[in-house]
């Protein structure tokens, strides 16, 4: 969806920003704009990204004090997340719940876990699937108590309600599917994770594209030319993750890079595994010092460095169903 220029007052210094910070294709962006007076749809959607938005949706998951995957609380967490998609416009919001045996600190749990998935169906392939993706649930030394996971991954699940939102907000109807999804009991294995693939390998899904996003909000710098996000590949999405930075030095400030160090610690893992093509997103700083710790809290983090994340991602799905 477009939009006049009498009408995009507001957009004009997203617009300038992407010149300044010489994106490549700047000169046919503005072209485009001055040939028909209206904003392309990508710019449009990725620009509607709020970081006050992020902040609050963190602050929201925040207050549940720990999502650990073994607190009762569990449920409520993940029924709290689905309703926060049915407010945005997703009635076919629901929970995929699932059975699961653990040992923990050298006790034996038997719980049902929840993953929460939301659907923005596709008006020409919606059986081909393009998943965006993050976990909910925490961690910290004391987690039955505390563990208010604010990076770790508030941010995460922070992004895909927000691109959920602008969404259905902008009126944006894909060519493929997109789906969100909330993961459970990423911290014990990626089981969240894990059961999801596996009944889509079952169901043959045809999915384009997997997106993780965990731990996007880490940027102690506040100067925009230092920050850099890592968008790791596996062995069969070397492409995808080609696309999603060309996509993002086209849409946003960032740096990228490329380090696959830890690809198997972030739930697109499960999905490599069972052949799809996934990639992994997370801030490429140095350590995080509150990281599965009580002091992982909202205001620790750069929310106009997530915007920028949470933005490329949003160009990217655009880009990809538009």
């Amino acid at each position: 969806m477009s939009a006049s220029f009498k009408n995009i007052g507001w957009i004009l210094p997203f617009i300038l920003g992407m010149i300044f910070y010489g994106c490549s294709k700047e000169k046919a962006v503005v072209d485009e704009i001055a040939a028909d007076g209206k904003i392309p749809q990508v710019v449009l959607l990725a620009s509607a990204i709020h970081a006050d938005s992020l902040k609050k949706n963190v602050l929201w998951l925040q207050d549940f004090k720990t999502r650990f995957f073994l607190h009762e609380n569990r449920k409520q967490i993940a029924l709290s997340i689905r309703d926060r998609f049915r407010i945005h416009g997703y009635q076919n919001a629901r929970i995929d719940s699932f059975f699961l045996s653990v040992t923990y600190a050298g006790k034996g749990y038997a719980t049902w876990q929840y993953n929460v998935v939301a659907r923005l169906e596709g008006k020409t392939t919606p059986g081909k699937v393009y998943l965006i993706g993050a976990h909910y649930d925490s961690y910290s030394p004391d987690p039955f108590v505390n563990a208010p996971g604010a990076d770790d991954n508030a941010s995460g699940v922070s992004a895909i309600v927000e691109m959920a939102r602008v969404f259905k907000k902008q009126g944006f109807v894909p060519k493929n599917t997109i789906e969100f999804v909330a993961f459970a009991a990423e911290e014990i294995g990626l089981k969240g994770s894990l059961d999801y693939v596996v009944k889509a390998a079952a169901n043959k899904v045809n999915m384009a594209a997997m997106l993780n996003l965990d731990m996007i909000s880490f940027a102690p710098n506040a100067n925009p030319d230092s920050w850099m996000v890592n968008v790791m590949n596996y062995d069969n999405s070397a492409d995808l993750q080609t696309q999603i930075v060309t996509c993002g030095r086209l849409y946003s400030k960032l740096t990228f890079v490329n380090n696959n160090t830890n690809s198997k610690r972030g739930d697109s893992y499960s999905f490599y595994q069972n052949g799809f093509n996934a990639s992994f997103i997370i801030s490429e700083f140095s350590t995080d010092p509150y990281y599965h710790t009580i002091n992982d809290v909202a205001d620790q983090y750069n929310y106009l460095y997530c915007r920028e994340i949470v933005a490329v991602c949003t160009a990217f799905l655009v880009q990809e169903n538009r």
